[in-house]
């Protein structure tokens, strides 16, 4: 049986390895973008089974875009992560949650916590 796949989306490559790690030991396979444009044109024709994708990639706010990943991969759930910032954890997992997101996660989580996605 194939692995599920997982699109990673985070500007942070110290954060994309340790997210990666806790995929792979939860048997996932794992696409990584390091920018919201590169994710869509790399992995156009793929089909994750799901979408980890940071809240803010670089100077970009994902969820202004979450209506472009849900139109190129519309059947892959789509979980948002952030650690708040200047916004605050609690605002920036609403405003993902009203932009479409269909799960948050609050940084830093567990190996479990992404494992139970």
């Amino acid at each position: 049986m194939a692995k599920p796949v997982c699109l990673l989306i985070e500007d942070s490559r110290t954060q994309a390895l340790a997210i990666t790690r806790q995929l792979t030991a939860h048997n996932w396979d794992t696409l990584t973008a390091f920018d919201l444009r590169a994710a869509i044109s790399t992995f156009m024709g793929m089909l994750p089974n799901m979408i980890l994708t940071d809240i803010h990639i670089g100077d970009v706010q994902v969820t202004d875009h979450l209506g472009d990943l849900k139109a190129q991969w519309p059947t892959a759930p789509i979980a948002v992560m952030t650690a708040g910032g200047s916004e605050g954890v609690a605002e920036a997992l609403m405003r993902a949650r009203r932009a479409g997101a269909d799960l948050l996660i609050k940084k830093p989580f567990s190996s479990e916590e992404l494992g139970a996605t």
